[in-house]
């Protein structure tokens, strides 16, 4: 069941029991931390205590390394800003993680443990959608909406992110289980286009029935593990982005939001990272 927070007590934090950044270093490493988590912090409490995830422990760790400072997610699980900076940076074990070309990643490459747990979980009941999900719903105004530029946007989405165009597979006689990623060319084409009339008193029904055959259809992951859904109003374009969980989490489908608008309004984009960086890691 799920933790029912409005039973849970305020936390309780001392304002006379909080330590502040005091030393370069130690305002250096607090001002990363701020960055991510979106509040002062003070030096004496651990990411967690400060309403922290997983999620921001590796966001954390990430802008630490820009300013040279490489940080274990396993240290900086129990770590206070100050335990980190008299210790020094706990240097991880791990090789470094190093990034493909954005675009560039095509061929057959390992799992991840999460894939493989997901992959998995998919074999024992392919029909199910429980691990759909969707970024936000995109909405076009029709006078900015063009179908032609509408394709060439999920192109090239699908060529940035790598994860959008990977099949999972089983070789070697099913004994091993692998990611393909598909060139973009390639890619089975996965957008579906729905016109809807302007019949009164069926549109809300309509729109409500192609949500949930866009929510709930399960996908084949030897297939593909996303679709474009586009639904053409007549004020408006909605558009959903569905994956599978094995090709997604939260905190990815805002950054797919933020390049499918971006890309549809023309503007430059940096290099992205690819899952698969990490996977081979």
């Amino acid at each position: 069941g799920k933790i029912d927070r409005k039973q849970l007590p305020d936390p309780e934090m001392h304002a006379d029991d909080l330590l502040w950044p005091e030393s370069e270093e130690e305002k250096a490493v607090a001002a990363v931390w701020t960055k991510v988590l979106k509040t002062d912090v003070p030096v004496n409490r651990t990411i967690m205590e400060l309403g922290g995830s997983s999620i921001t422990v590796v966001q954390i760790r990430s802008e630490l390394q820009s300013i040279g400072k490489d940080v274990s997610v396993a240290i900086l699980l129990g770590s206070t800003i100050r335990s980190l900076v008299s210790q020094g940076a706990g240097a991880d074990a791990l090789p470094k993680l190093t990034f493909s070309s954005s675009g560039s990643v095509e061929g057959e490459f390992p799992l991840s443990l999460n894939q493989l747990q997901m992959y998995v979980l998919w074999q024992m009941d392919p029909s199910s959608s429980a691990y759909n999900s969707c970024v936000e719903e995109l909405v076009i105004p029709a006078e900015d909406y063009r179908y032609s530029r509408l394709c060439g946007t999920w192109l090239e989405l699908i060529s940035r992110h790598s994860i959008l165009r990977t099949r999972y597979v089983a070789v070697d006689d099913d004994r091993l289980v692998v990611q393909r990623i598909d060139s973009a060319a390639s890619f089975k084409n996965v957008m579906e286009v729905t016109r809807l009339s302007d019949a009164k008193g069926a549109l809300d029904i309509a729109l409500r029935d192609w949500c949930k055959k866009c929510l709930e259809t399960p996908f084949d992951l030897h297939e593909a593990a996303c679709r474009l859904c586009i639904l053409e109003e007549g004020e408006c374009v909605r558009v959903f982005i569905v994956l599978h969980h094995i090709a997604t989490d939260g905190f990815s489908r805002a950054v797919l939001r933020r390049d499918f608008y971006d890309l549809y309004h023309g503007n430059d984009l940096g290099v992205a990272a690819q899952y698969v960086d990490y996977a081979v890691w």
